[in-house]
């Protein structure tokens, strides 16, 4: 199940990436960027883990230059026993 959800996740975020519609907006509250959550359910009609209703849902983007190289980038993401 674990490696599904993980699966399901990346998939969801190459979607996101080559997306037209614009998916992150200014929040009237702190000016960060969030998810338009409009377009996003018309983008990913099939998604149901955000209807329930215990689901809360949170979003939030940044954009940072990192001073690492692409490997050990993905291999910090991916160790869950990364102390930083």
């Amino acid at each position: 199940m674990m490696s599904q959800t993980m699966v399901n996740a990346v998939t969801e975020i190459i979607r996101l990436i080559h997306i037209e519609e614009p998916m992150w907006i200014k929040s009237s509250i702190d000016d960060r960027l969030v998810i338009d959550q409009e377009n996003y359910e018309k983008s990913f009609t099939n998604i149901s883990h955000l209807k329930s209703p215990s689901a809360r849902i949170e979003s939030s983007k940044d954009v940072v230059v990192v001073h690492m190289d692409a490997r050990n980038l993905v291999d910090m993401f991916f160790d869950t026993v990364c102390i930083f």
